[in-house]
């Protein structure tokens, strides 16, 4: 099937497409143009029947077949000064006003009709960028039109542009592509909320603002936000989340600062007495297990105190209270002696007073494994550190896969000899970060030079 068209309307129409004359002469080549034959033009000049029959070179050109269910339009022949006439009458207000209320009567038709337009000039590479060169075109040519326009529809459409917002914010879509879009850029993102929280934190107008915002968001969604919070509090996302939280510097100083003040001590007096007797069990049961037996047991033999040593000996680590009083006193910092060994109290300083680390801690291997007993207690993985040091790392992981490759043979039975498997029984936390939190002045406590750097940290016993 074909459509007829006024040759020099076609013409006009190929040459505002961007089209030269040598190319609109092929186009209408490749339309299969027909030799053009005259006919007179259909146009209605007014109600009274009264018609144009004004000369028309007919072009053909292929039509596509209608849709299943949609009819074929019936064609209207007109030469091209009716069309040009036509075209000036749609500019005028009338004419606008014709199409806007043609629009709205057929919004739904136009939009489907529309979109599937634009997806097949889309799928066709050369009329897609012929689309987006005229676009951009025209957006740099009408940059202020663009922006007066954009401005006038906010002003007024404000509470129908809110509403569209709203919607699509609750829609399932909008959280989709919300998640999608934060996690492409979590990094960028932070650090550009960091950076505004700062400003605004540094304008004291702005600062005041947000508390007063805040203390109102809170004391209207009271309920609300404890229902919320209880929740999360209960999620293994908030307990990795406090628990690193708890080796950072600021979560040490936060949790010494409550631990030394009138609350803090009071709470832990509470605690202790309410959960005295569990407490008292979960002693007796950690003093008669294999890895409390063995605490006690070295500390008495670098006490010289052990009268009997057997349980190191079967490990194959200390034969005697002699040997294990020199394995420790080998790696003494210059400020270690016998005289400042033992635990770390509330308020003590860096480097005032040591106990037996660990560099792989007790807590990833497993009590109940002879074998993983024997790694634990090896003597390579022992050695005097700093007991404030060994009460804050606890069994953070601290070590650089390297490092922690040239203590393989201390890896406990869990980790199967694989790396990853082995970082998975620590609780992780970056090495850097970790290290970076302890005092430039104090430095950390050195490990067995024969598998750490010298600048490596511990973790604790």
């Amino acid at each position: 099937m074909s459509r007829e068209y006024d040759l020099g309307y076609l013409f006009a129409r190929e040459r505002a497409k961007g089209a030269g004359v040598a190319d609109l002469d092929a186009h209408l080549g490749d339309m299969q143009r027909e030799a053009p034959e005259s006919k007179r033009c259909v146009n209605m000049l007014d109600g009274k029947g009264n018609r144009c029959f004004g000369s028309v070179l007919v072009v053909k050109e292929p039509e596509e077949e209608p849709k299943p269910g949609e009819k074929r339009k019936k064609q209207k022949l007109w030469c091209a000064k009716c069309l040009e006439k036509k075209a000036e009458e749609n500019k005028s207000k009338a004419g606008q006003q014709h199409k806007a209320d043609y629009r709205d009567a057929n919004r739904e038709e136009l939009n489907e009709k529309n979109a599937e337009r634009k997806e097949d000039r889309r799928n066709d590479p050369k009329l897609h960028a012929h689309d987006q060169q005229v676009n951009a075109e025209w957006r740099a040519n009408n940059a202020e039109h663009i922006a007066e326009v954009s401005a006038e529809y906010r002003a007024n459409n404000a509470e129908k542009i809110k509403n569209d917002m709203d919607a699509w914010n609750r829609s399932e879509a909008a959280k989709v592509s919300k998640a999608d879009y934060r996690d492409a850029n979590r990094e960028v993102l932070n650090e550009k909320n960091a950076e505004r929280k700062e400003e605004r934190r540094n304008d004291p107008k702005l600062h005041a603002h947000d508390q007063q915002v805040g203390a109102e968001y809170r004391a209207e969604h009271q309920e609300g936000r404890k229902e919320y919070m209880d929740a999360w509090n209960k999620s293994e996302s908030a307990k990795v989340c406090k628990a690193t939280y708890k080796l950072t510097p600021k979560g040490i100083e936060a949790a010494e600062r409550y631990r030394r003040s009138a609350k803090g001590l009071e709470s832990n007096k509470r605690y202790r007495e309410k959960h005295r007797e569990a407490l008292k069990a979960k002693q007796d049961e950690w003093n008669h297990s294999p890895m409390g037996l063995l605490v006690r047991a070295l500390y008495k033999m670098v006490k010289g105190e052990h009268w009997n040593p057997q349980s190191f000996p079967s490990l194959g680590s200390f034969a005697s209270n002699d040997e294990a009083k020199a394995h420790f006193e080998e790696r003494f910092e210059p400020w270690m002696s016998w005289e400042n060994q033992g635990r770390h109290i509330k308020g003590n300083e860096y480097n005032d007073t040591w106990n037996i680390g660990h560099a792989l801690p007790r807590k990833i291997f497993n009590q109940w494994e002879q074998e993983d007993l024997r790694r634990c207690w090896h003597p390579d993985n022992l050695f005097p550190q700093c007991a404030r040091q060994n009460t804050e790392l606890r069994d953070a992981l601290i070590y650089t896969d390297a490092e922690l490759l040239t203590m393989r043979h201390l890896w406990p039975v869990g980790a199967n000899d694989d790396l990853e498997q082995l970082k998975g029984l620590f609780q992780f936390v970056d090495h850097d970060f970790i290290r970076s939190k302890l005092p430039v002045e104090a430095g950390p406590s050195g490990l067995n030079d024969g598998f750490v750097s010298d600048d490596a940290s511990s973790t604790s016993g």
